[in-house]
């Protein structure tokens, strides 16, 4: 190879070199674009003494006593299902959406909160309540966008959420009735004793 062709490919491999050390490996990684939202609020589920669950018709109201039994208050009254609204209680203490906006890039009636499907009440054992308000579904009807009440965020809670409040509407958590358990119970036989033949 000739010097002089040995010379231009070092100088073009010193000038890639230094392209990508300078302008690609030194560039600053850019921030997340969707950090993740903060939880709507942060409760522990023994805090909670008491849910509501509305609608325009409906209401399904249960409260936990001193001795931590769940009855049910609305529809009817009864004792009511504590390890369904143990679940229902789980995913409400510690609620995340899966985005969060400011009221000012929409307003509440574009997002259904004007008139809210939904209100969910949490009653705290401190006397003290938190209401969540449930309007529309987003356009892919992925989410529902919720607000709570005294706040100006407004949030996109998973569907998977809001259709597990609409069922204690739909089938209030009354508590099943066990099924009694059957036992067998042997009878003798009766045995015949053989008469003489004669």
């Amino acid at each position: 190879m000739k010097p002089r062709t040995t010379l231009i490919v070092v100088a073009v491999f010193l000038a890639l070199l230094a392209y990508v050390y300078f302008g690609e490996l030194r560039r600053p990684t850019p921030a997340s674009a969707t950090p993740t939202p903060a939880p709507v609020w942060d409760l522990a589920t023994d805090q909670i003494a008491g849910l509501t669950v509305r609608s325009s018709d409906k209401q399904t109201r249960v409260v936990r006593s001193a001795q931590g039994e769940w009855t049910l208050e609305a529809p009817t009254q009864e004792p009511a299902d504590g390890e369904r609204i143990g679940r229902v209680l789980d995913n409400l203490a510690t609620i995340s959406p899966t985005r969060t906006f400011t009221e000012t890039t929409g307003t509440l009636e574009e997002y259904g909160l004007t008139q809210p499907a939904l209100e969910v009440i949490l009653e705290l054992a401190d006397g003290s309540t938190r209401t969540l308000h449930i309007g529309a579904s987003n356009p892919q009807q992925t989410a529902y966008y919720a607000q709570v009440e005294g706040a100006t965020e407004v949030h996109l809670l998973p569907s998977w959420l809001i259709t597990s409040l609409r069922d204690l509407l739909e089938q209030p958590p009354v508590r099943p009735t066990p099924t009694p358990t059957l036992t067998a119970t042997l009878t003798p036989e009766a045995t015949a004793t053989p008469t003489p033949a004669s």
